[in-house]
């Protein structure tokens, strides 16, 4: 009678065992990475399996870089990023998230159709990384700029959602947003329904600041803030919209309300369900220690003002 017990405890302890080794097994295929390769003609995105060696992240991010920038065994796959381009470092910003990639000069050398592709699949590889949100590139210590010497910024996974595996790239994304411009007097903000595409590299973030810049296309609204105004990059962590401007900043904008500028920028991105603050700051601030703007602090992250809205939405 022992003995059946004995062998019964044993075998439950086989089977126990055998589901747990199931589970984990299990449990590594369905957290498996991929890396992103492209096709031959170089007009779509491939994957390929690929299990790290190591369990550390910034290793992980490694072995990532050698394979994209390795022969694929798939005959039919290609190195996203082509030989004569090295990788000269790497660096990842812990409070945002952002890794900056920096590139040998030959970067440029590469084909325009083929480059949006390149970065993709560098994008699309390194954010599987829990410590990896953002991606910045930079060529020969740099920031990427593309054909009209814009500056790319900061990329997500969300930048080249329509460039899944298997599909072609799109060249733009068309989105329904609020923008928050001055109304006649200056004196409140008004909302302004609008639709745009912005560029399939692009993050929406980046282009809602963008269309502020810009100004409104109706004589109804006045701008907010200067049309020189450089961004430098906007990028959201946690649900908080890190935004930089450039060091003339406070300069180019000292005529403008602070409060309709800055809420401007704020009310229209925490429209976005993903962002819930914003904090704003130049990139310069963290050289010298200051970040305000015009006797305003910008120490602390910003939520949306109601108090500043004027009227109901506007068609634009």
């Amino acid at each position: 009678m022992m003995k059946k017990k004995i062998c019964s405890y044993v075998l439950i302890l086989v089977l126990i065992s055998a589901l747990f080794s199931q589970s984990a097994c299990k449990k590594k295929k369905d957290n498996g990475l991929v890396i992103y390769y492209m096709n031959q003609q170089s007009t779509k995105l491939l994957t390929d399996s690929f299990f790290a060696d190591s369990k550390n992240e910034e290793e992980v991010l490694v072995e990532m870089f050698e394979k994209l920038q390795s022969k694929p065994s798939d005959v039919d796959m290609f190195e996203a990023i082509p030989d004569s381009v090295k990788v000269l470092g790497s660096d990842i910003d812990t409070q945002t998230k952002t890794l900056s990639v920096n590139f040998s000069k030959e970067y440029y050398d590469i084909e325009r159709s083929t480059e949006i592709l390149t970065r993709a699949a560098v994008v699309l590889t390194v954010t599987q990384l829990d410590s990896v949100n953002y991606v910045d590139f930079l060529v020969d210590g740099a920031r990427l700029v593309d054909s009209d010497d814009h500056i790319v910024g900061f990329m997500s996974e969300n930048s080249f959602a329509d460039i899944s595996a298997g599909s072609k790239i799109t060249s733009s994304t068309k989105s329904d947003f609020t923008i928050y411009f001055a109304n006649t007097d200056y004196s409140k903000l008004v909302p302004v329904k609008h639709t745009g595409r912005y560029l399939a590299d692009a993050s929406l973030e980046t282009y809602i600041i963008k269309e502020i810049i810009d100004g409104p296309d109706s004589s109804e609204y006045n701008a907010t803030i200067s049309g020189e105004t450089n961004l430098v990059s906007a990028v959201t962590n946690d649900n908080v919209c890190y935004v930089i401007f450039g060091d003339d900043f406070e300069t180019l904008n000292a005529s403008y309300n602070s409060d309709i500028l800055i809420y401007s920028i704020v009310n229209s991105l925490v429209e976005l369900p993903y962002i819930d603050s914003v904090r704003i700051s130049t990139s310069s601030s963290s050289v010298d220690g200051s970040n305000s703007f015009n006797g305003i602090s910008l120490e602390d992250n910003f939520t949306k003002n109601p108090d500043i809205i004027e009227g109901d939405l506007n068609k634009n």
